[in-house]
């Protein structure tokens, strides 16, 4: 968003961080059941970590399809852990830029992974141009609720 603008007409953030609300972020307790990997990355040491199987069915896909989270459960990899200072100085966000794509936010109403109360303070700190609530998801929309994500996208492609 911040390099191409033009290009974007709508982005759309589905239960998840917004860069401006990185800034002063407090993370939820959502490092319960965390596995930690150290090792080398392509720019030297590096910490990493992935949510255990425990945590990944009781509050990613615990609304899911069995199948939906054996799969994910394969597929889980570790993800680079970024400090503030990192984020910060790697992303910087413009008014020009940034700010003059539509932003629209798409609530997940019983994610566990992201509360709904932090959802709303992330919004809050990133302002958007519209909110949509997903009812009756997880934190994996797009698994729990493909149908209703859908037609969400569609409604707001329609008004982009």
């Amino acid at each position: 968003m911040e390099t191409f603008p033009e290009k974007i007409s709508v982005a759309v953030f589905l239960t998840a961080f917004m860069p401006n609300a990185l800034q002063e972020i407090k993370y939820p307790d959502i490092f319960k059941e965390v596995i930690y990997t150290y090792g080398q990355g392509t720019k030297g040491a590096s910490t990493n970590f992935m949510f255990g199987p425990r945590y990944i069915s009781s509050n990613l896909y615990d609304l899911s399809s069995p199948e939906d989270l054996a799969l994910a459960s394969m597929l889980a990899r570790p993800i680079r852990i970024f400090s503030a200072d990192d984020m910060s100085k790697q992303m910087t966000m413009s008014k020009q830029k940034y700010e003059s794509v539509k932003r629209v936010y798409i609530i997940a109403e019983l994610d566990k992974g992201i509360p709904k109360d932090f959802q709303r303070w992330v919004i809050e700190k990133d302002s958007v141009d519209d909110v949509k609530e997903n009812a009756g998801s997880d934190h994996m929309v797009m698994m729990s609720r493909p149908q209703e994500l859908f037609a969400c996208l569609q409604e707001i492609a329609g008004g982009a």
